[in-house]
């Protein structure tokens, strides 16, 4: 089992491996399973989940020193939910770059929602779209994590809800492919953020 590195300029990001995101997936799983009760979680998977959020919580911090996204990614930091518009209305600003955006297809709403009834409604160039959101991905990883085995046992024939143990979902996710699919979704997150550290 090997992590890999991501080169950011003055800093590496070390990425977790595949079989790292295994363990990861192990772990919620056994949350999914026994909510509200406190399980017992191997040493190996409790070390790859600091791991995984060691990694997020590094690069969160790298891109929070650029100058330019600073402002637009402690938004998304604190969002607990985006809604995307696909237009906007005539004569808006870029919220990250502070220029007139000329088209009304030239740019996208974020309506933001914090944890409070408080929501914040801004535009943005839809070059900012992949980015604004690789990071509020890799932000609540987890929540994307817990989402992506639901929604895998849901569409899986033999599933049939508190039917079976968490040990015989761990071994049916890990001989599937949602390991895979959800390490590749980590991945492109990652190299999509690795290009605007500065």
């Amino acid at each position: 089992m090997f992590s890999y590195i991501v080169y950011i300029p003055s800093k590496y990001i070390y990425m977790i491996s595949q079989e790292q995101c295994k363990h990861v997936i192990k772990y919620y799983v056994m949350k999914m399973m026994s909510p509200g009760v406190q399980i017992s979680v191997p040493s190996h998977v409790t070390r790859d989940c600091i791991f995984l959020n060691k990694m997020r919580g590094e690069l969160c911090a790298n891109l929070g020193v650029n100058p330019i996204l600073k402002n637009i990614f402690e938004k998304l930091h604190r969002a607990t939910s985006i809604e995307q518009v696909n237009s906007i209305p005539k004569n808006n600003k870029c919220y990250i770059e502070k220029k007139n955006i000329p088209t009304s297809n030239g740019g996208i709403q974020l309506i933001i929602h914090f944890d409070s009834s408080e929501k914040m409604h801004i535009c943005i160039q839809k070059k900012y779209q992949k980015l604004c959101y690789a990071y509020f991905k890799l932000r609540h990883f987890p929540i994307f994590i817990e989402n992506f085995i639901k929604n895998w046992l849901v569409n899986q024939s033999w599933y049939v809800p508190h039917q079976f143990n968490t040990q015989y979902i761990n071994s049916r996710i890990e001989n599937s492919i949602l390991p895979n699919i959800i390490h590749t979704h980590l991945s492109e997150t990652v190299d999509i953020l690795t290009q605007h550290t500065v």
